[in-house]
């Protein structure tokens, strides 16, 4: 918008000047008689009134839009939403800087992703290069990765496109999602159901996400705070609430290498891996993984939050407990961030 402006400027005022130099001609008339001297008074009379009509076009076309538009921009500036400014303020303040965030010809050493009309904001406001912005570049991987259903073929595309931070808001789920899922080339009316609701004789048809929408990234992420993520988590939410079931407005969610619990358990057995988190805003929600031991009795689960250690302020993970559902066999462990970061291997057998 802003590039194209200066050819819209530049285009008017061509525009202004070829009218006032039309404005400027005028007709000279040889009068000899009375008769000549009555045409002249109407020729010019009908030459002042056009100019008059330009003039006035000129006023109402051009000047005034622009000068409610000016005056609207300068006392209500498009800022972004408190909850997205905060936000991201916190994360140019809490995460590594990088080189070349407003370059987009160099490479730098990561990025962030997020839907693309929120991309300037994330480069000029937290410093971080992007994934995709305003100009929508990489949007189809962006797409891909918000309705893919399969953790692993959405981390292969942030591990492809070299992304550490991954932010969310309500109104992908809320307004956006149908432009997401086109863009992804799949069928939005796939992702949703229809119910009508009677009241009285007024009979409505709203439409709710269905299981497939619920199983997407996006909705794993925003609305389930990606409680059974191997690789994801999340570092940061904002203030305000917004829908039903409550659901925080932005999120921010870091992609790590997250620790490898590992061990024995009795063979072909459920094991589950969960712990209490509490976030910045003081609100609580449980992670929970789970795996099935094989035949010989080998189990893995990854996990990506640390119980202590954690860069992030107001954060408190409770220790993991790992609880095979069958024989009741119950383990607790306590991961460091040094361990999650790198990847660490953590064994805990829950046989003999």
């Amino acid at each position: 918008m802003y590039i194209l402006s200066i050819n819209i400027a530049i285009l008017i005022g061509y525009f202004i000047i070829m009218n006032l130099e039309k404005l400027k001609q005028t007709k000279h008339y040889k009068v000899s008689s009375k008769k000549y001297k009555i045409e002249k008074h109407k020729k010019i009379t009908k030459i002042d009134t056009w100019k008059g009509l330009r003039i006035i076009a000129i006023v109402v076309i051009i000047i005034l839009p622009n000068l409610y538009v000016g005056i609207s921009a300068a006392t209500n500036p498009l800022i972004p939403h408190s909850d997205w400014e905060e936000s991201l303020n916190w994360l140019k303040e809490n995460t590594p800087q990088t080189s070349y965030y407003a370059n987009a010809s160099e490479t730098p050493e990561y990025g962030v992703l997020s839907w693309w009309d929120y991309g300037n904001w994330i480069i000029y406001i937290a410093h971080r290069p992007v994934v995709t912005n305003n100009f929508q570049p990489g949007l189809d991987d962006v797409a891909r990765f918000l309705i893919e259903s399969n953790e692993s073929e959405a981390m292969a595309i942030l591990d492809a496109r070299s992304v550490r931070y991954v932010i969310t808001d309500d109104e992908l789920i809320l307004k956006k999602f149908r432009s997401i899922a086109s863009i992804a080339g799949k069928n939005p009316d796939d992702y949703y159901e229809s119910k009508e609701i009677r009241n009285d004789n007024l009979v409505t048809t709203t439409q709710f996400g269905n299981e497939k929408f619920k199983r997407t990234t996006l909705w794993s992420m925003h609305v389930n705070d990606g409680l059974n993520f191997e690789c994801m988590r999340l570092i940061h939410e904002s203030n305000t609430t917004r829908t039903e079931p409550p659901v925080k407005y932005v999120k921010i969610f870091e992609y790590v290498n997250g620790a490898s619990i590992y061990g024995l358990a009795p063979p072909n057995e459920t094991v589950v891996v969960y712990t209490n988190i509490t976030t910045n805003r003081d609100r609580t929600f449980k992670y929970y993984n789970e795996a099935v031991a094989n035949e010989t009795g080998w189990y893995r689960i990854n996990v990506p939050y640390s119980n202590y250690g954690t860069p992030y302020e107001g954060w408190k993970i409770e220790p993991y407990k790992i609880h095979c559902l069958k024989s009741n066999a119950l383990e607790e462990v306590i991961i460091s961030e040094a361990e999650i970061i790198s990847g660490k291997n953590i064994r805990v057998n829950l046989i003999e």
